[in-house]
């Protein structure tokens, strides 16, 4: 059977109806997941960085984490089409990789002083969390895959990809926005404190998005030899 026919097979087992709400539930969530990867991927991470006190070499090492994390994408590609469960391993992946934020987010209290354990202990959780993340990838798009069916797989993703975009930029200006505003006030005592409340509010809208793909059909996984 070839792979064109598995995809229009697998999505019979999803009606018309229940396809467009998935489709939106799909752009809902992308828009919560987006906010959170531009907070927690751009300058906010490397002004977190910077405030930790991390040497010029370990900003070096953080900047090569994706490239570091990359082999965990391929042995999630190679699990993929030999385990059922998509759905329910990419929420596990995505819950663990940004659940690992709060463990970061706890370093400053809990080691108070620049220290080379604490830069260290800051690449090494982000490096787990961007390791368990990209594994969610091929599960992600192996599930839509066979979700969307072929006629309007470029429609959907140009809509998606528009709207996406559309709702997630102005939170994250806002966010920013807010950020500094809340630096420059007195009754914060350290801008750890402000991080903590931004990087918070960024994890929140990561979870909306897994929230949200709970209620997004999983067609079933075609095994192809």
């Amino acid at each position: 059977m070839s792979r064109r026919s598995n995809r229009s097979d697998s999505t019979k087992q999803i009606s018309g109806v229940a396809l467009a709400k998935a489709t939106r539930l799909n752009i809902a969530a992308g828009a919560f997941g987006s906010i959170y990867a531009l907070i927690v991927v751009g300058a906010f991470q490397t002004g977190f960085a910077q405030a930790l006190g991390l040497t010029d070499v370990q900003f070096g090492f953080m900047a090569a984490i994706p490239l570091l994390a990359f082999p965990a994408r391929l042995f999630a590609s190679f699990i993929v089409e030999r385990v059922g469960g998509r759905k329910l391993l990419f929420t596990i992946n995505v819950i663990l990789s940004r659940s690992v934020w709060i463990l970061i987010l706890l370093l400053p209290f809990l080691l108070t002083e620049v220290s080379a354990l604490r830069s260290n202990l800051f690449l090494v959780l982000l490096l787990l969390s961007s390791a368990i993340g990209v594994m969610a990838e091929p599960l992600w798009f192996s599930w839509l895959g066979d979700l969307i069916p072929d006629h309007m797989r470029a429609r959907f993703w140009t809509k998606r990809s528009i709207y996406v975009n559309l709702f997630s930029i102005l939170p994250s200006i806002i966010v920013a926005v807010a950020k500094d505003t809340l630096s420059a006030k007195a009754f914060f005592a350290s801008s750890f404190h402000v991080f903590a409340i931004v990087f918070g509010f960024a994890v929140f809208c990561g979870l909306l998005d897994i929230l949200i793909h709970y209620g997004i059909p999983e067609p079933k996984l075609e095994h192809r030899g």
